[in-house]
């Protein structure tokens, strides 16, 4: 669990970090989304953490299970 919340900080500092540069450093111009695409951005993202998390948990259980495995017949 420790080593957990030291990963996820260590991302959030990361993701911080970057947030902070595009803000800062007037390299970017602002873009101007709609509420909807806001919406649409973000629903996209958890749909990938989700979809991600799911199928890394499908390769773990298959891995442990051993239906995966090689048999000699």
């Amino acid at each position: 669990m420790k080593k957990f919340l030291i990963i996820t900080a260590a991302g959030l500092a990361v993701f911080a970090a970057g947030i902070l540069f595009v803000e800062f450093s007037g390299l970017f111009e602002a873009s101007h989304i709609s509420p909807f695409g806001w919406f649409a951005f973000l629903a996209a993202g958890f749909l990938t953490v989700i979809m991600s998390t799911g199928l890394f948990a499908l390769i773990f259980f298959s891995a442990r299970s051993g239906r995966d495995d090689f048999s000699d017949f």
